[in-house]
């Protein structure tokens, strides 16, 4: 398992193009599993353009990760994947890259396996919401960092972007994180 950064060949065809934002817990799961089984991919760092106008009008949903299956025995309907528990599944189920599963094969450890991975999907991000968002130093680099790389693909000539739209970015997911997580009061704040 390498994290170094991924090296790609722009003119090389990949049997998978991944959709994502680099901030992404789920994103980040995604991109773990391919290296894990050392499945090449081409990697897209998704802007809000391409969430709207490309990943939103195929798949129903303008969140990432997304895979799209390029390989030419695919049914139509499932080239574009999402979700990151379906995509490890689908992956586990429909490629023979004769790498072992991430999944035991005592039916058991898988089960709990399995559960685990659901806990963390969906409780534990709520936590990481929260850090992510809530310290000081976090809510600026954070929705800086964001702002730089979902808005990038607009004009330069708008004015303030870079130092204006990190807090409105930041004010937004902290609110999300703290009001629609029923953290709203100070005991549950600290």
């Amino acid at each position: 398992l390498s994290l170094r950064p991924l090296k790609q060949d722009d003119n090389k065809n990949y049997d998978f193009t991944i959709y994502l934002m680099d901030i992404s817990y789920f994103s980040g799961k995604i991109e773990i599993y391919y290296r894990f089984k050392s499945i090449e991919y081409k990697r897209i760092e998704s802007t809000s353009y391409e969430l709207l106008h490309f990943i939103g009008k195929n798949t129903g949903t303008s969140q990432v990760p997304v895979v799209y299956d390029n390989r030419p025995d695919i049914n139509e309907t499932n080239r574009w994947l999402r979700d990151s528990t379906y995509i490890i599944e689908y992956l586990e189920n429909n490629l023979n890259n004769n790498s072992k599963s991430v999944y035991p094969d005592c039916v058991i450890q898988k089960f709990f396996c399995q559960l685990f991975e659901d806990y963390a999907d969906e409780f534990l991000w709520r936590p990481a919401m929260y850090f992510r968002w809530a310290p000081d130093y976090d809510y600026y680099s954070m929705g800086l960092r964001f702002t730089y790389e979902f808005a990038r693909h607009l004009p330069a000539n708008i004015p303030n972007l870079f130092s204006i739209r990190p807090n409105i970015i930041s004010l937004r997911q902290w609110f999300y994180s703290i009001y629609c997580e029923d953290i709203n009061t100070n005991e549950k704040h600290n």
